[in-house]
C-alpha cells in the first residue's frame, strides 16, 4: 500500500485550491488586456490609414497641378534660358501662379525653382515658418539638381519630414515642398486623441521599438507612427481591475501565510517526530528531541519520547557493558594462549645451549629475552606502534640466530608505517612460525614488507606482507584460507595463526583481511588493516 506524508498532502491541497483560481483569473485578465490592446491598436491603425489616404490623394492632386504648370510658357522660358533677367521674370510669374493653384492644399509649404545653367534658385514659401529651406536635401542625400525625371523624394529638415515632388526639363527644375503633418485630418486627430503621432522615415530606429504602431504612406517611403506612452491606459486597465488584482494577490498571500502557520505549528512537529523515529530506527540511540512546543499535546509527547529514549539508552549501556566484559575475557584468554607457546620455546633453547656449554650464546639469549619479556609483559590493554612490534621481532630473531646461524631477515618498511598502531604479538607469531617450520638444511629467509594505501583518503590501509623460504602445502593453504576470521578457538595447541586472525578480527572487525599464498615460491601471509583504528575499536581492547 502506498504511503503519503501529511506535509505533501497539505501542499497538494494548497496547489489544488490556489493554482486553478490564479490560472483562471490570469487568463481572464490577460484576455481583457489583449482584447483592449487589439481594439485600440486596430482603431489607431484605421485612423492612420485614413490620414495617409488623405495625404496620398492630396499628393496625387499636387503632382497633377505641378505637371500642368510644367507645360506653361513661363516654365518653358525659365527652363530654356541662360539669361538671368529672363529667368527672374518668368520664375516670379510661375511662382505666383503656383502659389494661387497650390493654396488649396494645406500640405504645400513652398516651391523652389532652379536653373542649372545659371546655378541659381528662385523660391516662394507660403509661410514664414518654412523660409530658408532652399538647401533642403532628400534623405537619399542625392542633390535635387541631379534628378532627370519627375518623382517624389523624402527629405528631413530640423527633425521634421517633408515630401519633395521634383520635375525637371532641360535647364529648369521645379520642386514642390509638401509637409504631411499639415494635413487637416492629421492635425484634427492628433490634436484630439493622438498627441504622440509622429512621421518617420523607413530607416528610423523608432519603427523597431515595441511601443510604436506604424503605417506606411503609399506614395513615398514615409511612416505614420503612434507612440504608446502609457500601456495601462492603452490596454484599458481600469481602477476596478487593479483593485481586483490586489484583492486576489492578498487572498493568495493569506493562503500561503495560513499554510506556513499550519506547517510551523502542526506539519513541522509531525515531520520532526517522523525523522526522530527514523534516527532511532537507524541506531542513533543518543538522539534526543530536546525541544518544547506551544501546543500542549506535542510538548507532552516530546517529553515522554525523550524519557523513553533515556530508558532505552540506559538498558543498551548495561547490555554493552556485559558484552565488553565477555570480549575482554576472550582477549585475555587468547593472549594467554600465545605467550606460553613462545616462552616454552625460549626455555627449550636455553636448556639446549646450557647442555652444549654455549655460555656466550646463553648471555646473548638472556639479554634478547629480557628485552622481549619487557615488551611482552607490558600492559596489553594498549596498542603498540609498528616500530615496537618490529623491535620485538628483532629480539626474537637475535634469539633464534644464537641457535640457527643461517637466518636472514629482510625488511622493506617505509618510515611513515613505523608509527602506525597495531595489536601486540601479531607479526611475531608469523615470524615464529617461519622459524618453527624451517628446513634445517636451508638458510631461513624471512622477508617483511609494508606499504600504506591512501586510495581511500578517509580510511588509509596498511598492507603488510610476511614471507619465508618455506612453502605452504596445498592442503594447508585450503584449510587456512577457508577458515573464517571470527572463529574463536578454545584449545591448548595449534593456536598460533587462528588465534592471531581472531584477535585482529575482534579489534578491526570487517576492516581486517588476511590471505595465505605461495608467492614467488615463498610462503606468503598478506594482511591489511586500517592505519587509524575506528572510534569504537578502543572499546574492544582489554
Amino acid at each position: 500500500m502506498k504511503s503519503f506524508h501529511i506535509s505533501r498532502i497539505a501542499q497538494h491541497l494548497l496547489l489544488l485550491v490556489t493554482l486553478p483560481t490564479l490560472v483562471v483569473a490570469f487568463i481572464l485578465f490577460t484576455y481583457t488586456v489583449i482584447s483592449n490592446y487589439e481594439y485600440n491598436r486596430a482603431t489607431i491603425a484605421s485612423n492612420q490609414e485614413t490620414i495617409l489616404g488623405s495625404i496620398d490623394d492630396h499628393v496625387h492632386s499636387i503632382e497633377k497641378t505641378a505637371l500642368d504648370s510644367v507645360h506653361s510658357m513661363e516654365f518653358l522660358y525659365f527652363s530654356n534660358t541662360s539669361s538671368k533677367n529672363v529667368a527672374t521674370v518668368n520664375s516670379d510669374k510661375l511662382l505666383a501662379q503656383l502659389q494661387r493653384s497650390m493654396s488649396i492644399y494645406k500640405e504645400v509649404v513652398g516651391v523652389v525653382l532652379y536653373n542649372s545653367v545659371l546655378d541659381q534658385s528662385f523660391s516662394s514659401y507660403f509661410s514664414t515658418d518654412f523660409s530658408g529651406m532652399d538647401s533642403l536635401v532628400p534623405v537619399s542625400n542625392t542633390p535635387l539638381t541631379e534628378h532627370r525625371d519627375d518623382h517624389l523624394e523624402l527629405a528631413e529638415y530640423e527633425g521634421q519630414y517633408f515630401l519633395l515632388y521634383v520635375v525637371r526639363q532641360r535647364y529648369g527644375c521645379m520642386t514642390i515642398i509638401i509637409c504631411p503633418s499639415n494635413n487637416e485630418n492629421y492635425r484634427t486627430l492628433n490634436r484630439n486623441n493622438y498627441e504622440y503621432s509622429l512621421f518617420f522615415s523607413s530607416e528610423s530606429a523608432a519603427l523597431q521599438e515595441r511601443n510604436y504602431i506604424a503605417s506606411k504612406l503609399e506614395s513615398a517611403p514615409l511612416f505614420l507612427s503612434y507612440k504608446i506612452e502609457n500601456y495601462r491606459t492603452f490596454t484599458g486597465i481600469s481602477v476596478f481591475q487593479i483593485i481586483a488584482i490586489l484583492v486576489l494577490g492578498l487572498l493568495f498571500l493569506s493562503i500561503i501565510l495560513l499554510f506556513r502557520f499550519m506547517q510551523k505549528f502542526l506539519l513541522s512537529p509531525l515531520s520532526e517526530l517522523s525523522a526522530s523515529f527514523k534516527r532511532i530506527t537507524d541506531g542513533d540511540t543518543n538522539y534526543r528531541i530536546g525541544k518544547s512546543s506551544n501546543i500542549v499535546e506535542f510538548a507532552t509527547f516530546y517529553k515522554g519520547f525523550d524519557a523513553m529514549l533515556d530508558s532505552l539508552h540506559a538498558a543498551e549501556i548495561e547490555k554493552y557493558q556485559h558484552q565488553e566484559e565477555a570480549a575482554k575475557a576472550k582477549m585475555q584468554y587468547l593472549q594467554m594462549q600465545i605467550r606460553p607457546h613462545f616462552y616454552l620455546n625460549c626455555l627449550k633453547t636455553i636448556n639446549f645451549l646450557a647442555q652444549i656449554h654455549e655460555d656466550e650464546k646463553i648471555q646473548s639469549i638472556v639479554i634478547s629475552l629480557s628485552d622481549y619479556f619487557r615488551y611482552s609483559f607490558q600492559d596489553q590493554n594498549q596498542l603498540v606502534t609498528f616500530r615496537e612490534e618490529m623491535h620485538s621481532v628483532g629480539s626474537y630473531i637475535d634469539l633464534c640466530r644464537c641457535l640457527y646461524s643461517a637466518i636472514r631477515l629482510e625488511l622493506d618498511i617505509p618510515e611513515e608505517a613505523m608509527e602506525i598502531p597495531c595489536l601486540p604479538l601479531t607479526i611475531l607469531t608469523f615470524v615464529e612460525n617461519c622459524v618453527k617450520h624451517r628446513n634445517d638444511s636451508d638458510e631461513i629467509l624471512i622477508r617483511i614488507t609494508a606499504s600504506v594505501n591512501n586510495e581511500n583518503s578517509e580510511k588509509p590501509m596498511l598492507e603488510l606482507c610476511i614471507q619465508n623460504s618455506s612453502r605452504f602445502d596445498d592442503e594447508v593453504l585450503v584449510t587456512l584460507n577457508a577458515a573464517t576470521n571470527d572463529e574463536f578457538q578454545y584449545r591448548s595447541n595449534k593456536i598460533g595463526i587462528s588465534n592471531v586472525r581472531y584477535r585482529m578480527w575482534l579489534f578491526y572487525k570487517e576492516d581486517f583481511n588476511i590471505e595465505f599464498t605461495n608467492k614467488d615460491d615463498l610462503a606468503t601471509v598478506s594482511m591489511t588493516f586500517p592505519t587509524v583504528p575506528g572510534q569504537d575499536s578502543e572499546t574492544r581492547l582489554l
